[in-house]
């Protein structure tokens, strides 16, 4: 089977499932497709990631960060939230380039986060304390439904990967409820919508303009950016506003419910 039959292949199962197993969907959705059409072990860099994360927590003091919270919250007078994604060295400094344009240009507008390094220590052990005195369900998710992915897409992925996102999910999206009810954002701009699923629910339901930012390639082989035609569902969780290079990338989508605006 090549790649386009895989891609197929995952489309057309999408299109097979009714809503109530479209509930948790795309929150997994993205990891799933790496496993099924690019054959990743996502779980190894999985882990690989968590030790990381452990070893950056470990070798830079926190102490710091948890001092400086309250403060940074109480003198907050920006309008807008901006999580960057500042992958990329530019004169011995990591940056956004994605974001540099229009962040100089409304820089004293924007409260920026980091999100591609481990630099929010306050985030991290929300998680680590929320997931060790919350008793989450252990099986947020359907046993046959497991079955039924494992099946088709011949894999043998266990139940934990599911509740492990999912649980994470709800982490992530009670955290940044608290956060932005109290920064009290007018808008928030993030980069790479696969990763901040919690995160877009929580803006959604604090009704804040949520709009992403293209960082790269997207298209048919990029999960966060494409869905088969003729799909749709509620529970898909992305940004209200999608801003892209060009008319040719904005072609190159298929994004249910988001508005899309090319440069």
């Amino acid at each position: 089977m090549d790649f386009n039959d895989k891609i197929k292949k995952f489309f057309d199962f999408e299109l097979s499932l009714n809503e109530n197993e479209l509930q948790y969907w795309d929150i997994f959705r993205h990891d799933l497709f790496l496993i099924c059409v690019y054959n990743s072990s996502f779980e190894t860099k999985k882990e690989h990631e968590k030790k990381k994360s452990i070893l950056n927590f470990l070798k830079n003091s926190c102490i710091f960060e948890f001092i400086k919270f309250p403060f940074i919250i109480l003198k907050n007078k920006r309008k807008r939230i901006l999580f960057q994604c500042s992958r990329y060295k530019i004169n011995d400094k990591f940056v956004d380039v994605n974001t540099l344009d229009f962040y100089e240009l409304y820089k004293n507008d924007f409260f920026c986060i980091e999100t591609y390094f481990y630099t929010n220590y306050v985030f991290i052990c929300y998680k680590k304390i929320v997931k060790k005195i919350k008793k989450y369900k252990k099986n947020l998710f359907s046993d046959f439904f497991v079955t039924k992915i494992n099946n088709y897409f011949g894999i043998s992925l266990d139940l934990s990967f599911y509740n492990n996102r999912i649980i994470d999910y709800y982490i992530d999206m009670s955290y940044y409820m608290y956060y932005f009810n109290l920064l009290k954002p007018k808008s928030i701009f993030f980069i790479q919508n696969g990763i901040h699923k919690g995160m877009i629910k929580a803006a959604k339901l604090l009704h804040i303009p949520i709009s992403e930012i293209q960082h790269g390639e997207i298209g048919m082989s990029h999960p966060a950016y494409f869905y088969p035609k003729g799909f749709s569902s509620k529970n898909i969780l992305a940004a209200d506003y999608l801003f892209v290079w060009s008319e040719y990338w904005k072609q190159r989508i298929n994004f249910p419910g988001v508005t899309i605006f090319s440069s």
